[in-house]
């Protein structure tokens, strides 16, 4: 038995496998990067205020709130989520298919942001108006 690489083996000897396969270019492949972790973080953040949101909506009395208050803020949060996660997943899609991201990725990444702070803003007023 070889210890070597048989004459069969498919992958590329030693010396070229800390080769790129093809010329990257670092600026674009960073900022696709950072921007796949921006929206994911956003996501998160979207997921975590949701929770947050419930958490507290259930204790306000609903004589000083009203329901659809909190399905608006509800609304605008899971907005932001599902902006977030969009873009994200269209960002993985551009990357496995090596093609360019879709014109719908600068929308994404301006939408996720105002809808996630306009929704958590939204309830925070909804809450400080609860306590007077």
């Amino acid at each position: 038995m070889s210890v070597g690489p048989s004459q069969n083996s498919v992958e590329p000897p030693l010396e070229e496998q800390d080769q790129p396969r093809r010329a990257a270019d670092p600026d674009r492949d960073d900022a696709a990067y950072l921007t796949y972790d921006y929206l994911k973080h956003l996501t998160s953040l979207s997921i975590l205020v949701l929770g947050g949101v419930l958490i507290v909506a259930k204790d306000l009395d609903p004589s000083d709130v009203k329901p659809a208050s909190i399905l608006v803020a509800l609304a605008l949060i899971g907005g932001g989520g599902v902006c977030s996660f969009s873009g994200s997943s269209e960002i993985v899609r551009a990357k496995s298919s090596r093609t360019e991201p879709g014109k719908s990725l600068s929308f994404w990444v301006k939408a996720a942001p105002v809808l996630l702070a306009v929704g958590t803003g939204y309830f925070l007023a909804i809450f400080a108006d609860s306590l007077t």
